[in-house]
Order: structure tokens, then C-alpha cells, then sequence
């Protein structure tokens, strides 16, 4: 269930950082990329310690990178223990 959570968080967040003056094309595109690739049968489900699941983890922390958040967790990365 956590595991859900955090990714909702994740595609909401995603989301709001595509939303610039061009709303709607630029929001859509951005949106389904994330979705198309989170949901992808390759990454297995995403259950708790799977490939899957750090594939994922991983394309998120990239997102964020790219998008030139601050990260705020431990040793000051995306990725939390």
C-alpha cells in the first residue's frame, strides 16, 4: 500500500512540474510519458525489492534530478532507505 502512495505522490508531483504556460499539450505529453513507463509491464509490478521497483525508484530520482529539485533525504538523494 505504501508502495502506491508514493507512487500517486510521485504522478501528482509530475504532474504540476510539466504545467508551464503551454497547459495543454506540454501537460498530457509529459503526464503520459511518466504513466506509459511507470506502468510498463517491465518493471514487473513494482513490488517491494524487485527490479521493477528499483527501475522505477530510479527514473523517478532521474525526473527529479532533471527537473533540478533539491533533494532532501539521506546522504541528500531521491532515494531513501
Amino acid at each position: 500500500m505504501q508502495v502506491k502512495n508514493i507512487l500517486s505522490l510521485t504522478l501528482l508531483v509530475l504532474f504540476l512540474a510539466g504545467v508551464n504556460t503551454n497547459y495543454g499539450q506540454t501537460v498530457s505529453t509529459n503526464l503520459q510519458k511518466h504513466v506509459e513507463y511507470l506502468s510498463d509491464d517491465k518493471l514487473e509490478g513494482r513490488a517491494t525489492g524487485s527490479a521493477g521497483e528499483q527501475m522505477a525508484s530510479s527514473y523517478i530520482a532521474k525526473v527529479f534530478a532533471d527537473m533540478q529539485l533539491n533533494a532532501a533525504g539521506d546522504n541528500n538523494t531521491f532515494l531513501q532507505a
